[in-house]
């Protein structure tokens, strides 16, 4: 993720499904003045916290959850 856009599929905790568009990359990232996309949560190695290109905001997910995912690659911001 830190160097690809992915498009990825997983079971949201309500059972809903959901599809995202997310990323890892610098340059689609907001400048941060200090601290990291976890807020202060305990690290949690079965969840993957990444940035959601279309909401333009930090989500995440269980990877257990993901029952697919592609590489997206010519990502038009």
């Amino acid at each position: 993720l830190e160097e690809s856009v992915l498009t990825v599929r997983f079971t949201k905790a309500n059972g809903e499904d959901r599809k995202m568009i997310c990323t890892l990359m610098d340059k689609y990232l907001p400048k941060q003045i200090e601290g990291n996309p976890d807020h202060g949560r305990k690290e949690n190695e079965d969840t993957l916290i990444v940035w959601d290109l279309e909401a333009q905001d930090w989500r995440s997910f269980r990877i257990d959850s993901m029952y697919e995912y592609s590489f997206m690659v010519n990502y038009n911001d």
